[in-house]
């Protein structure tokens, strides 16, 4: 019922709340996500989702660079082989002295085909001094294994002398070449994946921008936050709870707004109960003391001895009158004489008064003496609650006796029981009655406390304590401690 009040009074229609807008609940940076007709995901399946997909974009990745270079590699290693055996070949013919052969091993030595392998004359100097070779290279080099040196063949061609021997520049220029571009794939998927986990986690987020405007909607005084269906199973029971608070903030301030109202008409009431107290008791015996003043003012000097005596005892006893309604005014609006000494002494005149206004009604008594000092709010409050728990009993009840019992099971509480035989049950009390929140919110302000009970048969039982200070409970056990010395 709430949530259509605070609806209608938002004044936004069902669509409205369909969809989250950039410019009115989301952070900078952090763009508006329609979830209006998204499933149910929870946040940590989506970011495995998402950090799975990435993964598997890796991986074929990876995959496409193998077979790229893997066939780039064969390619190579097919060429290097088939250049040693052309090489070989042409060199064996060559030996026979065959002049064109001669020419196409001189032209194969000038292309350099050969994998891993150096091939030159022996009357031509060594390319390993010539070269100019990069860091890395250099680096790759010096990380051979020292061991026995490089061995060199020799194959006599006529006249001339052909030098093989092994040569690591093509291993190094193909681990290079494989590494390096490798190297570069990884610092591209790093970056990318760090992307990726960026922009993931920024839109798992995003619904938190919605959760800070609809709470920031709430302290601005809106009655409802204005969720829309959030996605994700966390945001979504995150987003019920605040729904539910702000049903319950709605109920708490409607509730406080009803119990202002009605706090304002009992005062009202009260205010009208005194005047009306004050003129009809007190002007009534005030206009016969002033009548009677008047007469003996106007006959004073005819009137005898015995007349004069029963005018003034008229007044006397109009003066009786009003000093006990005072009295019981006095009481009514501010009781006195709480003290440790008084507490009890109140609290069984209170009772007394009630027998006195009603008679139908029996009520039973037990007060333990003496009662611990209380501070004057904790009196009071115990006051009230007593006086309220009465006025339940034979306005609304319906009771025919009642019992109160006060005592201190505890040295560091008073606890209070009224009790009654009549038509009230804990569950059928209204729970926003004036009466029982106020004595409620009165014993929560002293530190104490309310609970209605069941009777075993008919009836209801108010069960109230309040605090015993600490100085008070060390005073007891002290005054306890010196009578039980001086009994023995």
């Amino acid at each position: 019922m709430y949530r259509e009040i605070a609806r209608a009074r938002s004044g936004d229609p069902p669509a409205r709340r369909d969809r989250v807008r950039n410019d009115d609940c989301c952070l900078p940076g952090v763009h508006a996500i329609d979830v209006a007709k998204e499933t149910p995901m929870d946040l940590s399946k989506r970011l495995v989702v998402w950090l799975a997909l990435l993964a598997a974009l890796w991986l074929g990745i990876t995959l496409v660079y193998t077979a790229v270079a893997l066939r780039s590699g064969i390619q190579d290693e097919m060429q290097g082989a088939n250049a040693v055996v052309e090489l070989l070949s042409t060199a064996a013919e060559a030996n026979l002295g065959d002049a064109h052969s001669q020419l196409r091993l001189q032209a194969l030595l000038a292309e350099g085909h050969a994998r891993h392998l150096r091939v030159r004359w022996a009357d031509e100097p060594s390319q390993d001094n010539l070269e100019q070779v990069s860091l890395l290279h250099d680096y790759a080099r010096r990380l051979a294994p020292a061991g026995k040196p490089v061995a060199q063949h020799r194959i006599a061609i006529g006249p001339r002398t052909l030098i093989v021997e092994p040569a690591p520049d093509s291993e190094i220029d193909e681990v290079l070449g494989d590494v390096l571009p490798l190297l570069l794939l990884l610092l591209v998927a790093g970056g990318a994946m760090l992307f990726g986990v960026w922009w993931i986690v920024r839109q798992a987020l995003a619904p938190a921008s919605v959760l800070c405007a609809g709470l920031a909607r709430l302290q601005a005084g809106q009655p409802e936050p204005g969720f829309p269906a959030l996605r994700l199973r966390e945001y979504a029971a995150i987003a019920r709870g605040i729904d539910e608070l702000a049903a319950g903030l709605a109920m708490a301030r409607c509730e406080q707004s009803r119990l202002t109202q009605r706090l304002i008409d009992v005062q009202e009431r009260e205010r009208r109960r005194l005047a009306s107290d004050l003129h009809d008791e007190f002007g009534q015996h005030l206009t016969a003391m002033s009548a009677t003043a008047s007469l003996l003012q106007r006959h004073a000097a005819r009137f005898d001895p015995v007349e004069l005596a029963r005018c003034a005892d008229q007044m006397v006893a109009s003066l009786g009158c009003i000093r006990l309604q005072l009295r019981t005014l006095l009481s009514r609006l501010r009781p006195h004489g709480l003290e440790a000494e008084g507490l009890a002494h109140e609290l069984a005149g209170l009772i007394d008064r009630a027998r006195a206004h009603h008679p139908t009604v029996t009520i039973r008594a037990d007060i333990a003496r003496p009662l611990p000092a209380l501070p004057e709010d904790a009196a009071l409050a115990l006051y009230r609650s007593l006086q309220e728990a009465l006025t339940n009993a034979y306005r609304h009840s319906g009771a025919g006796e009642v019992q109160v019992r006060i005592d201190v099971p505890a040295v560091q509480r008073v606890r209070m029981r009224v009790i009654d035989d009549g038509c009230g049950r804990a569950s059928a009390l209204p729970r926003g009655g004036l009466g029982l929140l106020g004595m409620r919110e009165r014993l929560a302000m002293v530190g104490g406390g309310l609970r209605l009970v069941d009777n075993a048969g008919p009836g209801l039982c108010v069960e109230v304590w309040v605090p015993v200070p600490a100085v008070a409970v060390t005073e007891s056990l002290e005054g306890e401690m010196l009578d039980t010395r001086l009994a023995a």
